[in-house]
């Protein structure tokens, strides 16, 4: 994070340094949705674990990036 300037991604291309620009927003943006709801509850260690092995993946990363831009965006 860079103070009042958002945020600088880094990927192997630029499907992975954008893609990983989206999860960042959506990560920042959960605990925002969660809090009129009682809050976000932390993930335990082991889930934490699986989900940076298995999210660190070009084919997940051109999923999304298809995803987004079949959404518009």
């Amino acid at each position: 994070m860079l103070n009042a300037h958002g945020i600088v991604t880094l990927g192997a291309d630029l499907v992975e340094a954008c893609v990983l620009a989206l999860y960042a927003e959506q990560t920042a943006e959960r605990p925002v949705r969660a809090a009129p709801l009682g809050g976000a509850r932390p993930l335990p260690a082991a889930e934490i674990e699986e989900y940076a092995r298995t999210l660190n993946s070009p084919g997940l990363f051109r999923k999304c990036w298809d995803f987004m831009l079949d959404k518009g965006g």
